[in-house]
């Protein structure tokens, strides 16, 4: 059976879903490439290489953001890669407030394997695992 890079994206975002990290990393090659982009400082911003460093960052986003709500919505396939359009809702770390926002990823696959997760831009104010204005963890309303 064929996979495709949609196919193996969708399992990734299913994993991370059910909190699997240990699955979605077994979807990665050794060598993947992880880039977040924001607007602020955080330790989760900037460029992971390998799945040692992967985990790292995602040990990060946990200890800085509780996301309450995770949904990817849109799917898009392009020859090499794949971009998701979705949404979330998550409250800052430690004791600061809850936003929504939309997001954009893309993922470059080779074969089916994803080889590399790197971000798209989003437009602002948004915040997302990928690419992210993150103006609003500190915006009104107590973020």
């Amino acid at each position: 059976m064929t996979t495709t890079p949609t196919q193996v994206i969708q399992s990734m975002y299913a994993a991370f879903g059910r909190g699997d990290v240990e699955g979605l990393l077994g979807l990665c090659t050794p060598d993947v490439e992880w880039t977040m982009l924001g607007s602020i400082d955080l330790p989760y911003i900037g460029q992971f290489q390998g799945q040692q460093a992967l985990l790292r960052w995602f040990g990060l986003v946990a200890e800085f953001d509780d996301i309450q709500a995770f949904e990817p919505r849109e799917f898009f396939a392009g020859d090499d890669h794949v971009t998701v359009l979705g949404w979330e809702r998550t409250r800052a770390k430690p004791g600061q407030g809850v936003f929504e926002t939309p997001g954009c990823t893309c993922s470059r696959c080779a074969t089916a394997r994803s080889r590399a997760s790197s971000a798209c831009t989003t437009p602002p104010p948004s915040r997302w695992r990928g690419a992210s204005n993150l103006k609003p963890r500190r915006g009104p309303a107590g973020c």
